[in-house]
């Protein structure tokens, strides 16, 4: 029987939906804990004004910010101890209830300690979420599409922080939080049905099960190399790498993929995104002459997560590094004019360039989501083999807690001791070294299968980057 041409492409290409399905579901749980991560943008203010059951302090207020953060380890240790024994996807699952009860708490807690707790227990689940969803994607994911949706948890988790920014000006804290709880619920009914890793059931020696994922996620009958590929790659790594935690030193290439995670984190950090987003409707509050505040922090992570969306499609055409670059360019021109206008304005009358910390704050938004708010977590699914995944980004979700709160206070001590120009000229200069090291030190991975990134991190030579994408 002759074959026509669709039907060959049919087979070769496969139906790529169920991976669609699987990063949609899994990433339900990711846009609620990126609701949690953007609350204190719109409440705070409402806390401080008292306008819940119990006021607060700015010191207050700056704990109740940065306790997710704090929370975040606990969950990464958990997820790393779990996700090799449960699985990834019934990992993924126990965040729901988890975050829910997080909801529930911060509608109804009557004092500032129940709060803290509740964000606390959010800040767990984040943990769990950042260590384990990433790495389910990237094993889920064809290589021709993993950019996009690896790229899909930046883009969650802006739509995510604008969706709670957007509800927080028109419902107060607790019908906020009663909305919010929804979408966990939503969650827990869909995502226990998505097929659990083929990486993982193949590591678990269960290769019919495997298969029957692979055919689902692939949308083809004939796995067999695919499953042949996933089986030598577990077998070599298991030959070199016992799962020990010291092998992500040791080891040279996973070395390399930690470096080159802690200093994406660092860059992504230390442009003061995270200080931003906790803050951003305080900022937009000392502009309030030109534009309402609430205005401006919509239109700030509106721009947001459009541009992440769009980001997420270049990914796999332009590949990471030229929009890393770019991205660190832009966002270090617009912090230090921010800086510069802050300053200038302790000096001199410039209120007819009121617009200029606006412009510049959306212009920085934009950049920051091309490159250097997408490409650090969706590396994390690409760095490392799936024997040493769970202690890679367990270390990983446990330095971006560190360097995320450190800078979250560091902004606000900043500020209230020496002005907000501080913070800002800072951000800008390390942007500026950022730049430097992204430019001379990060791989491209575009378009290359996990093995293969793997081979490039050993093997560290351009001669071998240019076989591998030839």
């Amino acid at each position: 029987m002759k074959i026509s041409f669709a039907d060959n492409l049919k087979r070769k290409n496969g139906n790529q939906f169920y991976q669609y399905l699987c990063t949609a579901t899994a990433t339900l749980t990711l846009l609620t804990s990126a609701m949690h991560y953007g609350w204190p943008s719109p409440s705070l203010p409402k806390l401080l004004a008292n306008e819940h059951h119990f006021q607060i302090s700015d010191e207050q207020g700056s704990w109740i910010a940065v306790i997710t953060l704090i929370g975040c380890p606990f969950g990464a240790i958990l997820a790393c101890t779990l996700v090799n024994i449960l699985g990834r996807k019934k990992v993924i699952l126990l965040t729901g209830p988890n975050l829910i009860l997080a909801w529930i708490l911060v509608a109804y807690g009557k004092r500032v300690e129940i709060m803290v707790f509740a964000r606390f227990i959010a800040g767990i689940s984040d943990g769990i979420i950042y260590t384990v969803i990433p790495m389910y994607i990237g094993e889920v994911a064809d290589p021709n599409i993993r950019g996009l949706l690896g790229s899909s948890c930046s883009v969650t988790m802006m739509f995510g922080i604008l969706l709670v920014n957007i509800l927080g000006v028109y419902f107060d804290i607790t019908t906020l939080a009663m909305i919010s709880v929804s979408i966990p619920l939503v969650f827990l009914i869909t995502f226990p049905w998505m097929p659990e890793s083929p990486y993982y059931l193949v590591m678990k020696g269960k290769m019919e099960d495997a298969k029957a994922n692979l055919r689902k996620l692939k949308g083809i009958e004939d796995v067999d190399a695919d499953i042949n590929r996933l089986s030598n790659a577990v077998k070599e790594k298991n030959k070199k790498e016992k799962a020990r935690i010291w092998d992500l030193f040791l080891v040279r290439s996973n070395r390399k993929g930690i470096l080159i995670i802690m200093c994406l984190r660092a860059v992504q950090q230390l442009s003061g995104i995270s200080a931003l987003t906790f803050y951003a409707n305080t900022i937009f509050k000392e502009l309030e002459d030109t534009l309402s505040s609430n205005i401006t922090t919509a239109i700030f992570f509106s721009i947001q997560c459009l541009i992440s969306m769009l980001s997420a499609f270049l990914l796999d055409k332009a590949g990471r590094k030229p929009l890393l670059i770019t991205s660190a360019i832009g966002c270090a021109l617009c912090l230090l004019l921010q800086a510069t206008y802050y300053y200038l304005n302790t000096k001199l009358d410039i209120s007819h360039l009121s617009l200029i910390p606006i412009i510049s704050l959306i212009c920085y938004i934009i950049a920051y989501c091309i490159g250097l708010g997408t490409i650090p977590v969706l590396m994390l699914s690409e760095l490392f083999p799936t024997t040493i995944k769970a202690f890679a980004l367990c270390f990983a979700e446990l330095y971006f807690s560190l360097i995320a709160t450190a800078v979250s206070k560091f902004f606000q001590i900043t500020k209230d001791t020496f002005g907000i120009y501080v913070p800002f000229y800072v951000f800008g200069v390390c942007t500026i070294i950022g730049l430097i090291w992204v430019t001379f030190s990060i791989p491209e991975t575009k378009g290359k299968t996990l093995e293969e990134i793997q081979e490039l991190l050993q093997n560290g030579n351009k001669e071998k980057e240019d076989t591998i994408e030839a």
